[in-house]
C-alpha cells in the first residue's frame, strides 16, 4: 500500500513537487523539489509544463500513488456571479457557469471548460479551466500508473487549506505566484470579491495599486492583508496597508499554518 502523496504545483515557469504522508503516525520531513520548465513563448501555453509533469511522475511516482495538483492561476478563469438564490443546485449553478463563460469568451465552444463551482453566499464562485489542459494531464497521471485524486486552481487550493483560518476573518487575501497577483475580499469567510492582475515586474507597486483600487470599487476600509506567496518573498506594502499574515506555500514549512478544510471550496464538472 502506498503511504504518501505527491503534491504538485504547476505553473508556467516552475513545477515544484511535495510529498506528503498519508499515514498521521509517519509524517514525512522532506522539503518540497522544484524543476525548472523551458519557457513557452506564451505564458498561456501549458503543454510544456505537462510535458514535464509526465517526466517528474514517471521519477517519483509508484503504481497507484495519489497525485494532488494545484493550477497556476495563469491558466484558468474564475468569476464571482450573483446568485439568485442560495439553495442552486449543481446543475442550475453549471448552467449559471456557462451562460456566463459564454458571454465572456464566446471564442471558445461549449465543451471548452472544465469548471468548479461553490456558492459563496449570494454569489456563485465559477472557475474554468481549459478541458484540453485537464485531459493532457488525466493522460500523463494514467501513463504513469498514478491516481490524480484532485486537481484545482492555485488559488482554490489555498483558499481550503486556509478556510478554518479565514472562517472568522473580515480582510484581504493576497496570492502571489510567478506572472500573477490574486486579490480576493473575504467577509466573514466568504469571497466578495475576487480580481486577477498579471504581474511581471514591481510586484510591490503592483500589489499596492491593486488594492487600493479594488478597496474604492468596494468601498471597504479595511487594511489588513494575508499574502501567500509561492516564492515566499515577503510583500513590502505602503500605508495604510498592514500585512498580518505572510505565509509561503507549497514547501515543507506551511503544513504547521494551513489546516486541511473539511469541506473543499468547489467540485469539478
Amino acid at each position: 500500500m502506498v503511504w504518501e502523496r505527491l503534491e504538485i504545483l504547476m505553473t508556467p515557469r516552475l513545477l515544484v513537487l511535495r510529498r506528503a504522508s498519508m499515514n498521521r503516525w509517519r509524517q514525512s520531513s522532506a522539503r518540497a523539489s522544484s524543476d525548472l520548465i523551458e519557457p513557452a513563448q506564451d505564458s498561456a501555453d501549458w503543454h510544456p509544463a505537462v510535458t514535464l509533469l509526465g517526466k517528474v511522475l514517471s521519477r517519483e511516482a509508484r503504481f497507484g500513488t495519489r497525485v494532488h495538483i494545484a493550477l497556476s492561476d495563469l491558466w484558468v478563469r474564475a468569476h464571482l456571479l450573483p446568485a439568485t438564490a442560495t439553495s442552486l443546485n449543481e446543475n442550475e449553478m453549471l448552467l449559471l457557469a456557462r451562460t456566463h463563460f459564454a458571454r465572456q469568451y464566446p471564442e471558445t465552444g461549449q465543451d471548452a471548460w472544465n469548471f468548479r463551482l461553490a456558492l459563496q453566499g449570494t454569489r456563485l464562485l465559477a472557475v474554468g479551466m481549459e478541458s484540453g489542459l485537464v485531459e493532457a494531464i488525466r493522460e500523463v497521471n494514467a501513463g504513469a500508473g498514478a491516481r490524480l485524486s484532485r486537481m484545482e486552481p492555485l488559488f482554490g487550493h489555498v483558499f481550503d487549506r486556509s478556510e478554518k483560518a479565514l472562517a472568522n476573518t473580515t480582510g484581504w487575501v493576497l496570492l502571489d505566484e510567478p506572472g500573477m497577483l490574486t486579490l480576493a475580499f473575504v467577509e466573514r469567510g466568504m469571497l466578495t470579491s475576487l480580481h486577477c492582475q498579471r504581474c511581471e515586474s514591481d510586484r510591490d507597486e503592483i500589489a499596492a495599486q491593486l488594492l487600493e483600487r479594488q478597496s474604492a470599487l468596494l468601498a471597504q476600509s479595511t487594511v489588513e492583508v494575508r499574502v501567500f506567496s509561492v516564492a515566499g518573498r515577503a510583500l513590502r506594502l505602503p500605508p495604510p496597508w498592514r500585512v498580518v499574515l505572510q505565509q509561503s506555500i507549497f514547501n515543507a514549512d506551511d503544513r504547521a499554518n494551513l489546516t486541511t478544510a473539511a469541506t473543499p471550496l468547489s467540485r469539478q464538472h
